[in-house]
């Protein structure tokens, strides 16, 4: 069923190795091919998450949408 969505939803901090460290990162809900994807690799589900290098970018992409959408 389509979702309605605004800015980047769902954050979650992830660790990666180094040299990138803790990241903000966002779930993505419109990428190409996912459902191939999970059948291509028999996952039941795939998750695509992004994020850039800095948090208040991360935050903004976030609230600006909301407050506009509203």
């Amino acid at each position: 069923m389509p979702t309605v969505v605004h800015g980047w939803p769902e954050p979650e901090w992830t660790l990666f190795p180094p040299p990138v460290g803790r990241r903000l990162v966002h779930q993505v809900y419109e990428m190409a091919d996912l459902d191939v994807a999970a059948g291509l690799y028999g996952a039941r589900t795939i998750a695509f998450k992004a994020g850039t290098e800095f948090t208040a970018v991360e935050r903004a992409l976030g609230l600006f949408p909301a407050v506009r959408a509203r």
